[in-house]
């Protein structure tokens, strides 16, 4: 593995790993903090709303200090915005305020005020701005 800024190879260090990691297809229903706790189809898992087979690996270069996603597949976040199951924000705008707004809460029963958040690949930023006056925010994109 080389770092994608300075090309150094083989002087990486992993920071942090998640997989069915949640992409912006899937259905938006009623409960959209309500995830199955057993995945019983093939189609990536997760099950509603948190839907997505993808990984997200942050890795350091030791070399130059940068930090990204080394698993992000390019050809597999694609597929996943040219699904039948995509969603465009701007089609269900008002759901999917309602949903974000029914996730922040649910957010901030786990975590307290003013703690630091992460927000990876925040698309049109409706979850940071719902959380902002809550918690420290930083931006991964």
């Amino acid at each position: 593995m080389h770092c994608p800024l300075c090309q150094s190879e083989n002087n990486q260090k992993e920071l942090f790993k998640t997989v069915n990691a949640f992409t912006s297809s899937g259905k938006l229903d009623k409960n959209p903090t309500q995830i199955k706790t057993t995945i019983t189809t093939n189609d990536g898992g997760g099950g509603g709303y948190c839907k997505g087979n993808n990984t997200i690996t942050f890795t350091q270069c030791q070399d130059c200090g940068y930090i990204y996603n080394s698993t992000f597949d390019l050809n597999k976040i694609s597929k996943e915005y040219q699904s039948e199951g995509y969603f465009s924000r701007k089609i269900v705008s008002k759901a999917m305020s309602n949903n974000i707004k029914t996730i922040k809460d649910k957010c901030l029963k786990y975590i307290n005020k003013n703690s630091t958040c992460l927000e990876v690949a925040p698309g049109s930023r409706d979850m940071v701005n719902a959380l902002i006056r809550n918690v420290k925010i930083y931006v991964y994109r």
